[in-house]
């Protein structure tokens, strides 16, 4: 395989790949709970590190900013934005993927798309999944809502077959509705799947998230693999939240008319709410907590 435009190649496979698995730190990250769901992968499966990618043309280093480190020496070491492709390689074509783990780019989003399809698919990639997270009016005490597409009827009904319905959102995108519409012009199959955390959780990662869309994803493409470990910690993660909840009570009465609306709307498809009333609740969930703490400071 030839050194690709922008990429550092370092092992390319040497047999033929299946599937493009994503996720991007960023705005479609919320509490990294994809990025997050993504590393799992790339810990339980064996996994070699593909390329990298240069990021100087996608990304403003302004707004997305390189970290400094101190190493073990003490030497300062500088990190840019990471886009690093995985694979895994097996005996069954179906069960070999490609994984990028990424930063969501600043700049050229169709030219960056492009760049990484086209590196893909030299390795026979014909189906590309992307892992987002987001916020969401709804309690933390029910099972995790992900919602997907998918651009074929097929993989639309199979998802449908998991309970994972279309969102109804409108309005700002992420660079994963980008990459649909790069892979319908280049033939490729895209899915999105999207694990919906609670809005007034703040601590990242949301373990109950990212073990739902990991769950999904080994349900989708028959991925064994054995999730005690992620199953536990997303167990724990939901009893710190619940003794955290037990000290404020104005939370935990929100948290139950969440459940309210939650329950009511149990028997219609899934997906999330309309995006005014989800605006709605939330701003006013900010005022009760507003209003809450200045009667506090009021009683001093």
């Amino acid at each position: 395989m030839d050194e690709p435009k922008y990429f550092s190649l370092l092992k390319p496979p040497k047999g033929t790949m299946s599937h493009l698995v994503m996720a991007f730190s960023g705005w479609p990250d919320a509490n990294e709970s994809a990025t997050w769901s993504l590393r799992c992968f790339l810990k339980k499966l064996s996994t070699k590190k593909m390329a990298e990618l240069d990021p100087e043309e996608f990304f403003d280093f302004g707004h997305v900013r390189p970290l400094i480190n101190l190493n073990e020496e003490g030497v300062r070491d500088l990190r840019w934005p990471s886009n690093d492709l995985f694979y895994h390689d097996t005996n069954e074509l179906s069960q070999r993927f490609i994984f990028l783990l990424a930063t969501e780019p600043s700049l050229k989003w169709r030219t960056y798309c492009d760049t990484i399809l086209d590196l893909v698919m030299k390795s026979g990639v014909h189906t590309v999944i992307h892992l987002g997270a987001l916020v969401d009016a709804i309690p933390h005490t029910r099972p995790v809502r992900i919602t997907g597409s998918a651009t074929d009827p097929e993989t639309a009904k199979a998802l449908a077959n998991l309970e994972i319905y279309p969102s109804n959102y409108q309005g700002p995108s992420s660079i994963s509705s980008a990459m649909m519409e790069r892979c319908s012009i280049k033939g490729l199959r895209f899915i999105a799947l999207w694990g919906h955390g609670p809005h007034y959780l703040q601590a990242g990662p949301n373990l109950k998230v990212t073990h739902g869309l990991v769950q999904a994803v080994c349900q989708l493409l028959d991925i064994r693999l054995n999730l005690k470990d992620l199953s536990a910690a997303a167990i724990t993660f939901d009893e710190e939240i619940r003794k955290s909840l037990e000290q404020d009570s104005h939370l935990t009465a929100y948290v139950e008319k969440l459940e309210k609306r939650y329950d009511d709307a149990a028997t219609a498809v899934a997906g999330i709410p309309d995006g005014e009333e989800m605006v709605r609740e939330v701003e006013e969930f900010l005022k009760d907590q507003r209003d809450n703490e200045n009667q506090g400071l009021g009683n001093q």
